[in-house]
């Protein structure tokens, strides 16, 4: 707790007591820091992954596979509510890549 005295030009001076409440901060610096690491774990797996795939399969097939399952996944997607008129696109995009 501080004190602080005030004074004016031409007054006596007055004391007034400053009560400072702690705030909690919302960001936790651990909790960011812990995230952080278990994604670079998650992402260095997954390149992991898709080398040991892209070995063992040959460059060409791997991209092959790679596309075929980017348009079930579209198709899956055109099946549920009103993206059926999305789908040509979404294949050729897929095609063109």
């Amino acid at each position: 707790m501080i004190t602080l005295v005030i004074t004016a030009c031409n007054q006596t001076p007055v004391e007034k007591e400053i009560i400072y409440i702690p705030v909690k901060d919302t960001i936790s610096d651990e909790a960011n820091i812990i995230k952080i690491i278990n994604l670079e774990r998650e992402l260095q797996i997954t390149k992991d992954s898709l080398n040991y795939l892209r070995d063992s399969l040959g460059e060409d097939l791997f991209v092959a596979k790679y596309k075929l399952g980017r348009i079930k996944y579209y198709n899956n997607i055109a099946a549920k509510g009103n993206n059926i008129k999305y789908l040509r696109g979404w294949i050729n995009r897929v095609l063109n890549d």
